[in-house]
């Protein structure tokens, strides 16, 4: 039997991407990037291809962080036989919440100093029925999608949703991996394209339709195991990267709906098989030390970087105040997660005695 490394490059590289593709998104909802290709050179096609991508980008983001969650869950019990569920969840729990709250914390208590700062008297920023569902993380259940300080927020609703089915799922993938893989595709396209019809906040945050995505994730450890042994085919990496590109492509010319459930469905499992199948474990470089570790701080930056991009409107959108918004970023996010980092022993022992 072949031991499974626990670093495993691919799975980080799937994440880095995606919090990049993310914070690309929301720059450019901002700061609008292709408009001169527009306005000055009237490239009028381009800047719509371009714009496309843009918007395509933070759905692919938000599908790679899904299914390397499917894959970084299933792989940590690959050594449990009959895993304790209730403690597990709460393992889980102790790793998200407490960096969310930090979060939000912050946000809250900015918004009432900006408040004061701006109208000279306090305001408190939302009520208390979005305050209790924020801080449970089910706010977008409730009708606040990701509420009025970060709407990064529904994220969590979503993926909550996925760690309570998670069992269940991890209960197909030990009896039919492949026939259930299968169902759960056409059950995702089936469910999401009414989702999609209704509007995309209800579709991007209902778990149903991205069950496939977080499943795919859980399937390739079952694939990544027994493989570990044998060679891996390059081939299968170009195959499933030209069957995305192939998507995207019908799904810019046709611009229906259905295909954007099917590019957002796939995105994620395509480009996570990608990696696998390209990745080199005997082959070290210097970038993939900061791979690990823009993985490592990557849920902390998607948690700051979107109400940070707002301090653009005290000063005027300009490169100059990206050179400002990077590192305070990176600080921000450093920061946050040496935080939990320290208190999160504490809070397992609290509560995992």
């Amino acid at each position: 039997m072949v031991l499974a490394p626990k670093k495993i490059f691919f799975v980080d590289l799937a994440k880095t991407l995606g919090i990049i593709l993310i914070v690309f998104t929301h720059l450019n909802q901002n700061f609008h990037f292709f408009n001169a290709l527009y306005l000055t050179y009237q490239k009028k096609e381009l800047f719509f291809v371009l714009e496309r991508m843009a918007y395509v980008a933070g759905h692919v983001g938000v599908s790679l962080f899904i299914v390397a969650s499917g894959f970084g869950l299933t792989y940590s019990l690959l050594n449990k036989t009959n895993p304790n569920w209730k403690k597990w969840l709460i393992k889980k729990i102790i790793r998200i919440y407490p960096l969310f709250w930090l979060s939000f914390s912050a946000f809250f208590s900015l918004s009432i100093v900006n408040s004061w700062w701006r109208h000279g008297y306090l305001v408190f920023p939302i009520g208390k029925k979005e305050l209790i569902t924020t801080l449970l993380g089910v706010q977008a259940y409730f009708g606040y999608w990701g509420g009025h300080l970060n709407p990064v927020y529904w994220f969590l609703s979503l993926i909550l949703a996925l760690y309570l089915i998670f069992p269940f799922l991890y209960l197909l993938l030990k009896k039919r991996p492949r026939l259930s893989l299968v169902l759960l595709f056409f059950l995702s396209l089936a469910t999401g394209l009414p989702l999609l019809n209704h509007s995309m906040e209800v579709f991007r945050f209902i778990f149903i339709p991205h069950l496939f995505e977080f499943y795919s994730g859980m399937f390739l450890v079952f694939w990544y195991q027994k493989r570990l042994s044998t060679k891996k085919q390059s081939w299968h990496g170009l195959f499933s990267l030209g069957l995305f590109i192939a998507i995207f492509i019908i799904y810019y010319l046709l611009k229906q709906n259905y295909l954007t459930v099917l590019l957002v469905i796939t995105a994620g499992p395509l480009l996570f098989f990608t990696f696998y199948s390209w990745e080199n474990p005997n082959r070290n470089h210097y970038w993939q030390y900061l791979v690990e570790k823009l993985a490592k701080y990557s849920f902390a930056v998607f948690l700051f970087h979107l109400p940070l991009i707002n301090l653009h409107q005290l000063l005027k959108p300009s490169p100059i105040f990206l050179l400002f918004y990077f590192p305070l970023v990176g600080i921000v996010s450093f920061m946050g997660n040496f935080i939990i980092e320290k208190i999160t022993p504490r809070i397992q022992k609290l509560l995992l005695p």
